[in-house]
């Protein structure tokens, strides 16, 4: 009956920590960096202000030099949208009207 109950004891303890590992190495790659996001729907030709904009933390693989950071928002302000953007979607350098 003792061994009975350490082999289950043992078990449990090995499947947890395997399960643990593949947790981890599932999660691997998915680090959180921070995205500026739309936080209300835009049509296009919208003047985008602080309220219309929002942080969120997004999965590192999908940020992309096209993406605009919490630490570039300033430049978006008071900057015309060329296309329509719906709330929660990534804020990208190219929706944006730079000729002035």
């Amino acid at each position: 009956m003792i061994s009975f109950l350490v082999t289950t004891l043992v078990l449990g303890v090995g499947g947890y920590a395997w399960l643990k590992k593949k947790e981890a190495d599932v999660r691997r790659g998915w680090n959180l960096v921070p995205a500026v996001v739309a936080a209300v729907d835009m049509p296009e030709g919208t003047v985008v202000t602080y309220e219309a904009i929002s942080q969120r933390s997004v999965p590192e693989q999908f940020i992309t030099s096209s993406v605009v950071r919490p630490d570039s928002a300033s430049y978006i302000l008071n900057q015309r949208l060329l296309t329509p953007v719906q709330a929660g979607d990534l804020m990208l350098w190219s929706q944006f009207d730079t000729k002035k």
